[in-house]
């Protein structure tokens, strides 16, 4: 079975299994045009080529694993940060202090997460690094 690409630039990309592309296309909604296989989850169609087009850094990030109280608490104790060093920055903050008392998991993404690297002068680049360790434990 052949394997044909096919683009609209406002459906976007589809492929199918067999069958004649000429017939095919004559079938889909005018704009649609023949493509080569799409390469991969990270390119987008230029107009006449495929082009890499990486995820952004908030993608990534919002593509990390969540963790727990416990691999979060574990992880700022590796850096000498205490619960109760936490609790004294966050006093003024009552919302930031439910969701760091109460919370059941943390997702990278969350503004808590970025707001403890700012009281703790840790950068997004190091939390990012960190996140990836603390999933692990």
């Amino acid at each position: 079975m052949t394997e044909t690409g096919f683009y609209h630039p406002v459906r976007g990309y589809w492929q199918t299994n067999g069958g004649d592309p000429s017939k095919l296309l004559a079938q889909y909604p005018e704009g649609t045009v023949v493509v080569p296989l799409k390469p991969g989850a990270d390119y987008e169609w230029s107009g006449d080529i495929w082009t890499y087009s990486p995820p952004s850094t908030e993608a990534l990030r919002e593509a990390m694993p969540q963790i727990t109280p416990r691999q979060l608490r574990l992880t700022l104790l590796s850096l000498g940060i205490h619960e109760a060093d936490v609790d004294m920055k966050l006093v003024s903050d009552p919302t930031g202090m439910v969701e760091w008392k109460y919370a059941t998991y943390f997702k990278r993404t969350h503004p808590l997460v970025d707001g403890l690297g700012a009281l703790f002068s840790i950068t997004a680049e190091q939390i990012d690094s960190l996140w990836e360790w603390a999933a692990a434990l």
